[in-house]
């Protein structure tokens, strides 16, 4: 299956069990392999991002993404993070 980048990137993202875990926003590409290793996931109106590597991914359609239920609760363990630096904020 093949899906654009608009439309990956507005996917949702849920585990096996169904926990609502945000929309995908941004992947990190290995541009050696070509390919996605993962997917940055955010909720709406979030700072907070989940990195979801993509061997933690089930299956991915037009509609969703859906992931292992260890995502969720990797997610609830880790204290809340801030979002990513601004470019502005980043040493030279």
């Amino acid at each position: 299956m093949r899906i654009s980048k608009k439309v990956l990137f507005s996917l949702r993202v849920v585990t096996q069990s169904g926990i609502y875990l945000g929309r995908i926003v941004d992947c990190v590409i290995d541009c050696d392999m070509q390919s996605i290793l993962q997917y940055r996931v955010r909720q709406l109106l979030s700072r907070n991002e989940l990195l979801i590597h993509r061997d933690q991914v089930v299956s991915i359609t037009e509609r969703q993404m859906i992931v292992e239920d260890a995502v969720a609760r990797e997610h609830d363990k880790k204290p809340a993070r801030k979002g990513l630096p601004k470019i502005a904020d980043m040493p030279s």
